[in-house]
């Protein structure tokens, strides 16, 4: 299914983009997190602490 653009009245194809590995599309989610969820970042990777034994791939607020 094609994803589209939407600029004014007008729709354009956007590319399908394939990653070699999860964290290039992470580092890319996160160096656009302002643009794409209106989130501004704060950590990645980040502990969730000894009794959780757990981590956060992207840490951002809003």
């Amino acid at each position: 299914m094609p994803i589209f653009d939407i600029s004014g009245d007008q729709l354009s194809a956007v590319e399908q983009r394939n990653f070699a590995l999860e964290k290039d599309l992470q580092t890319l989610i996160e160096r656009n997190l302002d643009t794409v969820f209106n989130c501004r970042f704060v950590a990645s990777e980040f502990s969730t602490g000894a009794q959780h034994a757990g981590r956060i791939d992207t840490f951002a607020l809003s």
